[in-house]
Formats: structure tokens, C-alpha cells, sequence
């Protein structure tokens, strides 16, 4: 699993889920405050797009073997599916937001 790991930058990982659970906090503090996120979520998750994108390389992919690539890609294809989840809550939150009439920014302190 070394080379797994190695073609994996840890750092563009952690970013990525960073971006994800700050996304989702945003949604989730929107909803509670029944305000509209002031965050652009849309802009973070195009920004955690193009990190997964960068993670790998055809050129690393080249240098491991069949089944950690296939790890590998298996790893990147759920972070997506993960961001394409989050991008259709961040939709339907949009919508419950503007259906409930929330206010662009907080009221409550």
C-alpha cells in the first residue's frame, strides 16, 4: 500500500475534505440560522473539483502497479460522487432558502 499512499498526495486530500465539511457547515449553519448562505459554497466545491483532478496524474498512475490504481481510483471516484452530493444539497437548500423566504443575513444573534 506504499505506493498507494505515494500517489495520493495527503495534503490535496486533506484539502479536499476540508472543502467538503466546510461546505457542509455552511449549509448546516444557513438552515439553523434560517438565513441564506452568505458562503459561496459553488465557488468551493469548483475549487475541490480541480483538486481532485490534480491528485492524480497519468504519470503516477503509470508508475503503480494494477491494484493499488485501482484503489486509487476508486478513492477518487467516491470523493466526486461526495461532491456531487454536496453540490445537489447545496442546490436544495438554495431552493428551501428561498421557498421559506430566509433573509440574506442573519437577524439572530
Amino acid at each position: 500500500m506504499e505506493a498507494v499512499s505515494e500517489s495520493v498526495e495527503r495534503e490535496a486530500c486533506e484539502a479536499i475534505g476540508s472543502g467538503i465539511v466546510w461546505s457542509l457547515q455552511e449549509l448546516g449553519e444557513s438552515m439553523k440560522q434560517m438565513r441564506k448562505c452568505e458562503a459561496d459554497i459553488s465557488e468551493m466545491l469548483k475549487t475541490v473539483r480541480e483538486e481532485i483532478s490534480l491528485v492524480i496524474s497519468t504519470s503516477k498512475m503509470a508508475a503503480i502497479d494494477n491494484m493499488d490504481a485501482v484503489a486509487v481510483a476508486s478513492f477518487v471516484f467516491l470523493l466526486k460522487k461526495m461532491v456531487e452530493k454536496v453540490e445537489e444539497l447545496t442546490k436544495e437548500v438554495e431552493q428551501l432558502g428561498d421557498l421559506a423566504a430566509f433573509p440574506a443575513h442573519s437577524t439572530l444573534v
